[in-house]
């Protein structure tokens, strides 16, 4: 029977991994400094968080609690690409909750049968890292390490990430890649077949419609990931304001057919280049539903336009087989192309977003976190479907 310690527990990724694995659970314990987090954990788990500073957990604290296992997201600023300063890595006062972790794991008096943990890619070579792994060592742990993204699971989104399981029992199929510096980029080949992902396109996790002029089919999708006073179609539309930008040819454009999108941070939604990718809105039905789930306003259909300075009625050409859905890096500079996006492309909502991370249709926000917080702790948190492959792993219920 499982007592997991979840650490960092932000929206309780972590905790919707385990969950939706064969395994029984007794109690999960979360702990997080952030009030807004914690609000959202609480509410959608119905489980209060503790605010206790983990860096401030004394042995005491953690034997007392008599959990089995540890799953842990750790702060990423330390280690981010973006962080260039002096005060990275140790010297970033953000990682001394786990620095604390390393000091005390020796000392505790019963150590946990597994853990698990992920972090931003730059993770695997950072100092922390590397004392991290020296405690696994000196208390007597089997690691992996790996760097996986949700493509590789069949989820249309970017998003690669470090992860390290820790076990006192040696892990299925054990080989070089154990205790080591490698770093695997898939799970060990007898765990999972090949068939078992599927890749999905980007409509079948789409909430409200994907189309200029949705019709009654394709009203909001409201369910228990949103308030009905935010996820409003109108409400997602990219502002012309933002449009007007010159950063705005770096938004990264996909369509409900498109197989993946960028990584969503924390800062969709108020910054435009690699922050999370936008979606061209539709004007016709040429695109088959096949695969998507009932009631995402999959259906669309063709409109027309005024042509400015004329009588005549012209059918606006579609942009998804155009330039202006390659990557920005590949696309190709056009002088009309803000007069091209206008009232095309809108935000993913943040029940779109969670779909693509893999949490459960009843993961909810209360209605009161604002649209913006739910962008940063979606973009903070983890993707539940790789989680779980790997608590699946760790667990050998593959």
């Amino acid at each position: 029977m499982l007592k997991a310690l979840e650490l960092f527990s932000g929206i309780g990724g972590w905790k919707y991994a385990l969950e939706s694995i064969n395994v029984s659970v007794e109690k999960i314990c979360p702990f997080d400094i952030s009030p807004v987090s914690n609000q959202v954990y609480q509410f959608s788990s119905g489980i209060t968080p503790s605010k206790v500073p983990i860096d401030k957990l004394k042995v005491k604290d953690i034997d007392e609690l008599g959990c089995n296992f540890w799953m842990m997201s750790p702060p990423c600023q330390p280690f981010t690409r973006n962080n260039q300063t002096c005060n990275r890595d140790t010297a970033d006062p953000r990682a001394a909750p786990l620095l604390h972790l390393i000091e005390i794991l020796p000392l505790l008096n019963k150590k946990p049968d597994n853990i698990i943990m992920e972090n931003v890619v730059g993770f695997e070579t950072s100092e922390c890292c590397q004392l991290w792994l020296s405690a696994l060592l000196q208390c007597g742990y089997h690691y992996m390490q790996f760097i996986l993204t949700p493509t590789q699971f069949g989820v249309p989104n970017d998003r690669p990430r470090y992860y390290c399981l820790a076990s006192l029992e040696h892990f299925v199929g054990s080989n070089s890649a154990t205790n080591s510096g490698e770093i695997l980029t898939s799970i060990p080949e007898n765990s999972f077949s090949a068939c078992e992902y599927e890749m999905k396109v980007i409509g079948y996790y789409l909430t409200l419609p994907s189309s200029i002029s949705p019709s009654d089919a394709e009203e909001p999708k409201m369910n228990a990931h949103s308030a009905v006073s935010e996820e409003t179609f109108d409400a997602f539309l990219v502002p012309e304001s933002v449009i007007n930008k010159s950063s705005a040819w770096c938004f990264d454009i996909v369509t409900r057919h498109s197989t993946r999108s960028a990584c969503f941070t924390k800062s969709y939604g108020r910054y435009i280049k690699g922050t999370g990718s936008v979606l061209f809105l539709d004007e016709n039905q040429e695109s088959a539903t096949q695969d998507l789930p009932s009631g995402t306003g999959e259906e669309v259909r063709s409109i027309e336009r005024e042509d400015a300075g004329s009588n005549k009625k012209r059918k606006h050409v579609p942009l998804h087989s155009s330039e202006f859905l390659q990557e920005p890096s590949e696309r190709k500079y056009a002088e009309d192309w803000q007069v091209q996006f206008n009232k095309r492309i809108r935000y993913f909502a943040p029940s779109e977003i969670s779909r693509l991370f893999g949490f459960p249709e009843d993961f909810q926000f209360p209605t009161e976190i604002s649209l913006k917080n739910r962008f940063s702790l979606l973009g903070n948190s983890l993707n539940v479907t790789v989680a779980q492959a790997l608590l699946k792993y760790l667990f050998k219920l593959a």
